[in-house]
């Protein structure tokens, strides 16, 4: 390295420059060398180091962990809320369809009905309301009694719940579709009819009764005071419930029904339909 002088010498290897019209000598400060490291730092080269002094760090030594990302800020909207439960549904379902049935091994009888056979398919979540000659049949002497029993054996295997059916009013047909309830139906006919569901081979695969034509709020505009309405579908339901205990007492008065009518714990009945279509 060199520099020029004054008189316009270049001098080889020189220290200092003189600058003009000054009298002082300004030192040149040679700046060691630097080399880069595989970490991005600059360090001085192991010539310009002290004796003794470390010159850089290991290839082998591991780089520092990450510095991790700053948490995210919290988000201004709200949460979505969280996800109800699945309800369970329960379907009642009025099986009024006669069921057929055909010979099998060892003289016994299949349900070969399709619709029932749907209702099987169903399984658990179905109660179904059997009404075979509006109110109950004579399983043994009666014709479709035999046809009944395979089918009800079937929907009892699957787990349908079902329910015989009873009427409870006297009524007539005012026009096509609609009826007309006049007064109660006596009550030693609804009770043995209830009989006749509780005895066996029925018994077994009924779970309870369904208590057709129930007296709703407005029945007492039509005959009898509501004190009688009351008291009269209380002692049906005291009636099914003396047949077989245990037994699911459910009514249908297609309204609103007094209120009396409603706590099971007092009498009333386990089931009420208030509306219907």
């Amino acid at each position: 390295m060199g520099v020029h002088t004054r008189d316009g010498r270049w001098e080889r290897g020189a220290q200092h420059l003189s600058l003009p019209h000054a009298r002082t000598r300004v030192p040149l400060v040679r700046p060691p060398p630097v080399r880069l490291i595989s970490l991005g730092h600059l360090e001085p080269s192991s010539s310009a180091c002290p004796r003794g002094a470390p010159t850089s760090r290991s290839r082998s030594e591991a780089p520092p962990p990450p510095v991790p990302p700053p948490p995210a800020p919290p988000s201004l909207s709200p949460s979505p809320p969280p996800t109800p439960p699945p309800s369970t549904l329960h379907i009642l379902l009025p099986l009024y369809i006669y069921p057929q049935a055909v010979p099998g091994p060892g003289g016994t009888l299949n349900c070969s009905s399709s619709e029932w056979l749907a209702v099987a398919d169903a399984g658990p979540g179905v109660t179904t309301i059997i009404n075979p000659s509006s109110g109950p049949v004579n399983a043994t002497t009666s014709a479709e009694g035999p046809a009944y029993m395979a089918c009800m054996r079937v929907l009892r295997d699957a787990g349908v719940r079902m329910l015989g059916y009873v009427p409870t009013k006297e009524s007539f047909e005012e026009s096509p579709g609609f009826w007309v309830q006049t007064d109660f139906r006596d009550a030693s006919e609804v009770d043995a009819m209830v009989a006749l569901w509780a005895a066996e081979p029925f018994g077994s695969l009924l779970e309870g009764i369904f208590l057709d034509e129930a007296s709703n709020m407005w029945s007492h505009n039509s005959f009898n005071t509501s004190d009688e309405h009351v008291a009269y579908y209380r002692a049906r339901f005291a009636s099914v419930r003396s047949a077989r205990p245990g037994w699911t007492v459910a009514a249908n008065s297609g309204s609103p029904p007094y209120y009396s009518m409603l706590d099971a714990a007092t009498g009333g009945a386990d089931l009420i339909v208030a509306f219907e279509q």
